[in-house]
Parts: structure tokens; C-alpha cells; sequence
């Protein structure tokens, strides 16, 4: 998870029991997920507050 100036702020991973995680030829797949979340995330934090108008 990156900050606005581009550098780690933080990170994500995946736990799970051997048996269970992951599945034989899905580790790509949670790869992507997990990817695409941080990026998600990443976006989410580096947003401008919306300027909410003061009730009058």
C-alpha cells in the first residue's frame, strides 16, 4: 500500500492452513486479487477529503 509521495506505507497477505490455501493452481489468482486490493486501497487513501458545506 503506497502513500501519496509513491513510497510503502503499508501491506497486505494472505494466511491460510497448507491444506486448505491455496488451491493447486490458484496462487496466480490470489496474487492478483491481493494485488489489485493494495492498489484499491492505495487510491483510497491518497483521495481529497470532500469539502462538506457548513450548515448555515
Amino acid at each position: 500500500i503506497c502513500g501519496s509521495n509513491g513510497r510503502a506505507i503499508g501491506a497486505l497477505y494472505t494466511y491460510g492452513p497448507s491444506y486448505r490455501y491455496p488451491l493447486s493452481g490458484e496462487a496466480r489468482t490470489v496474487a492478483t486479487t491481493v494485488r489489485e486490493r493494495a492498489r484499491q486501497i492505495s487510491a483510497s487513501l491518497n483521495q481529497q477529503p470532500e469539502i462538506v458545506k457548513k450548515a448555515s
